[in-house]
């Protein structure tokens, strides 16, 4: 129960990432899971996508570091994009790969943001977004007065109490939280940001508490992550409209019927709404299956089901990405390197040489040819006649 270090772990022991590939399978793949934060989220990913491509893909999920106390790092989102970017980054050491991420739940609007700051830095990003609307639809879902906001708390609780083995709550969150109709607006405000408090009370004031001191870790250190996490989308800058260069060249998106409807609070067109994507996206692919649009938000990636988006993933990774884009990648990346180097080079030699009229200013003669101008000097001494001074 120490702070784990590295963010991304390799799920797989193909985990070595290779400077240069022409094959789209061995391109890795970083994933970001839900609200808690918890490596687990990307197990039954991970392992769908190994089956599909033989263990070829460097797989790597993403696991909140935390303290021994189970408190995260104390970062607004823009931090928390900052430090897993420069870890990716880190991770492919200078590879002229695409940067494929894999956000599921709130995972999908950490990676869209990690995307978009890798982007401006000129890397190529792949986004895959499952079942997570877009950062500005979000934050209207939240700051809407709707009982489904209360209903997604109780639901986070009751997640982190079932991972614990402690009951869940079975009632309804209005039976849990107290009115606040007579309260002034100041006061609601600060009421609505202690929601989930109420209902981690209501779970401990239950029966059952965590078995062991790791389910008591485990379920606060949750909890905790997600009040943070919870927090950051509550405060972080949205602008009211994207530049182009702010968007993301594409985003994939994976959707569940029922995440689409709840979170389409202004009614657009079913077929139309892809969670706001299209506003911060220069491009959104829907990627379907009917099987997975009737699932609800925690079956998408259950282990019976997570195939399927394993193979709507995998599939698109070698549609779009062909062997000879990764060949000519590398040779372009080969040739800016070179120029780069060639170039420190070339500033390196010329702050050694000297300018040219400096060779022949201050030169020191060898020894030896100051030895044989002495002995010429005196010869020419010897063999002059000496001329004598005759008086007057």
């Amino acid at each position: 129960m120490t702070n784990r270090g590295w963010s991304f772990r390799p799920l797989n022991n193909n985990a070595d990432i290779k400077a240069q590939t022409c094959d789209p399978k061995k391109i890795p793949m970083f994933f970001v899971g839900g609200i808690f934060g918890k490596e687990k989220d990307g197990y039954p990913l991970g392992s769908s996508v190994n089956n599909l491509t033989n263990c070829s893909t460097p797989f790597f999920v993403y696991d909140e570091p935390l303290d021994v106390e189970g408190n995260p790092e104390d970062l607004t989102l823009a931090e928390h994009v900052q430090n897993a970017a420069k870890e990716i980054q880190q991770k492919m050491a200078g590879s002229a790969l695409p940067y494929i991420l894999v956000g599921y739940s709130y995972g999908g609007i950490l990676v869209a943001e990690i995307a978009r700051l890798l982007a401006a830095q000129g890397h190529d990003c792949r986004v895959y977004i499952i079942d997570e609307p877009a950062l500005a639809c979000v934050k209207k879902y939240f700051a809407a007065d709707n009982k489904d906001y209360e209903n997604d708390l109780l639901s986070v609780v009751n997640s982190a109490a079932y991972s614990a083995g402690m009951d869940q709550i079975t009632a309804s969150p209005a039976s849990i939280l107290p009115q606040m109709t007579h309260l002034e607006a100041e006061q609601q405000a600060i009421f609505k940001k202690q929601r989930l408090d109420f209902f981690v009370d209501a779970v401990l004031s239950e029966q059952s508490k965590p078995s062991s001191p790791d389910d008591e870790y485990d379920f606060f250190s949750s909890l905790k992550t997600a009040k943070r996490n919870l927090h950051n989308i509550e405060e972080a800058k949205v602008p009211a409209e994207y530049k182009p260069e702010e968007k993301l060249s594409c985003a994939h998106v994976i959707f569940a019927d029922k995440t689409l409807q709840k979170y389409n609070l202004d009614k657009q067109p079913a077929s139309k709404f892809v969670g706001e994507w299209d506003l911060c996206s220069h491009k959104v692919i829907p990627l379907q299956d009917a099987r997975l649009a009737k699932m609800d938000h925690l079956e998408i990636l259950q282990e019976k089901n997570v195939g399927i988006a394993a193979e709507l993933i995998t599939t698109s990774i070698q549609d779009e990405i062909s062997p000879d884009y990764l060949f000519n990648r590398h040779n372009q990346k080969t040739r800016e390197d070179y120029l780069i180097t060639r170039q420190d080079y070339e500033k390196t030699q010329t702050s050694k040489r000297k300018p040219y009229f400096s060779l022949f200013q201050n030169k020191k003669p060898h020894p030896e040819s100051q030895k044989a101008e002495s002995n010429e000097h005196l010869d020419r001494n010897k063999s002059k006649p000496t001329m004598q001074r005759t008086p007057h």
